[in-house]
């Protein structure tokens, strides 16, 4: 295993960039030789890379699932584009961080070696540039996403701020009828015959954020016969929660025999 930290200028979004990467393996092992499956990992809304990493123990499961890991801070951004701003992350994730990455390292190229995931924000985003860039993503992973923000922000729990939500998002029914409204954005990727990368979502049933606008998502995906991976779980929105799901989510990911079973 190899743990890299990078820091690039980026075009999208304009600033000094860093990232977190694990590497199953420099020499080679059962199911991770180069070029690797990758997992671009998106952090949450008060989350660092260096941090998720270390309090998750996300190299292990790289390692023992043969991925490779990128993990991303997202400076509160949601990861969607805001072009006004300067600050396109959507396409930095979605395009930038792809190809430099892929550049630089033994990464797969392959749609089908290369995933997406995150935790609570980084949930929501995983799954709006999951959906954005399906060319380059095949599977979406969230753990906890902050779903249907619109909802999130009534809470009085919330730890969103409304004037930033709305200019991220615009107004309620500005979100709702927009492409960073991951329901729309799904709707009208059926419609169209378009294809959907495979689904995985898991969240604690006592997570008092997200939990309600998760089930309520959840029921979307069934009437839209939209197909997900998830099982009811008992946790609330915080590390040790994830970190339990970290296996399943690898697993989904994945699914090749892992070192441990040998």
């Amino acid at each position: 295993m190899a743990y890299l930290h990078f820091n690039f200028k980026s075009d999208a979004i304009d600033q000094s960039i860093e990232l977190d990467v694990i590497l199953p393996t420099l020499t080679g092992g059962m199911d991770c030789n180069p070029p690797f499956k990758t997992l671009y990992f998106l952090t949450g809304y008060s989350g660092g890379a260096r941090e998720t990493l270390t309090f998750l123990n996300m190299k292990l499961h790289a390692m023992l699932h043969g991925l490779a890991l990128v993990v991303v801070t997202g400076d509160r951004s949601f990861y969607v584009d805001k072009p006004e701003w300067g600050d396109n992350y959507g396409r930095f994730i979605g395009e930038e961080l792809v190809e430099i990455t892929r550049s630089l390292l033994p990464l797969s190229r392959k749609k089908e070696d290369t995933f997406i995931g995150g935790i609570s924000m980084g949930g929501f985003g995983a799954l709006i540039n999951g959906l954005h860039y399906s060319d380059t993503f095949s599977k979406i992973a969230m753990l906890s996403p902050a779903l249907r923000v619109n909802k999130i922000l009534k809470k009085e729990i919330s730890p969103l701020k409304p004037d930033r939500m709305e200019a991220i998002f615009g107004t309620e029914d500005e979100y709702l009828h927009s492409d960073k409204n991951p329901e729309k954005v799904l709707l009208d990727r059926k419609k169209s015959g378009k294809a959907i990368p495979e689904l995985f979502l898991r969240c604690g049933c006592q997570d008092e954020l997200v939990y309600d606008v998760n089930k309520e998502f959840l029921r979307f995906l069934e009437e839209q016969n939209i197909p997900v991976d998830f099982e009811e779980t008992d946790g609330v929105h915080d590390l040790v929660y994830w970190s339990k799901m970290l296996e399943p989510c690898f697993a989904f990911l994945s699914p090749a025999k892992s070192f441990m079973e040998e």
